[in-house]
């Protein structure tokens, strides 16, 4: 088991202070020294051994599961469970959500764009797509010369609405990945 700690900016510890005070203030409770000295850390807890992973490492893929993790609960929100009864009814609900996830992946595989560092925002592609549903419907009917056409289509407005904007402050987490070398 390990434990790495790492001290975070000035900027983001005086956001974290910030809202736990306003937090605290809410539930009409005061935040400790103890509790706003610890806000300017990050602790991690992995069982990954020291041979396969750094430290930064370590601290990168935290930040790419954390980023997962919103993304999956954001825009694939589980079902009303108690919509459904009976042992046979509930997979229904999940394997739909798998194949419009599996979907939505086929038609981003083969996206690509001239600059190698532009990066797909995934909640803006899902976006594009949902406006797009009803014409691939459509076309799915009959699929010959359309669909061609209709994915084509698709592509461009990727590239022109689902492209995540460059940030001055901080890199994308794929820069971060690119320059560990993952």
């Amino acid at each position: 088991m390990h434990l790495i700690f790492q001290k975070l900016p000035a900027g983001v510890v005086a956001e974290r202070r910030c809202h736990a005070k306003h937090k605290a203030r809410h539930k009409d409770y005061m935040c400790s020294a103890r509790h706003l000295n610890l806000l300017a850390w990050s602790v991690f807890i992995t069982n990954v051994l020291h041979d396969w992973l750094q430290a930064s490492q370590i601290v990168l893929l935290y930040r790419v599961c954390w980023q997962v993790n919103r993304f999956s609960s954001s825009e694939n929100r589980k079902p009303n469970w108690t919509l459904f009864c009976g042992p046979h009814r509930i997979p229904v609900p999940v394997l739909c959500r798998l194949l419009v996830l599996l979907v939505f992946h086929w038609l981003l595989d083969e996206f690509s764009t001239e600059d190698p560092t532009a990066e797909l925002s995934l909640p803006k592609a899902f976006a594009v797509i949902q406006h797009s549903a009803a014409g691939l419907r459509s076309v799915l009917a009959n699929p010959q010369p359309a669909l061609a056409a209709l994915l084509e289509k698709l592509q461009q407005d990727l590239r022109r609405l689902a492209l995540k904007q460059k940030r001055r402050k901080s890199p994308p987490t794929l820069a971060h990945i690119l320059a560990a070398g993952l």
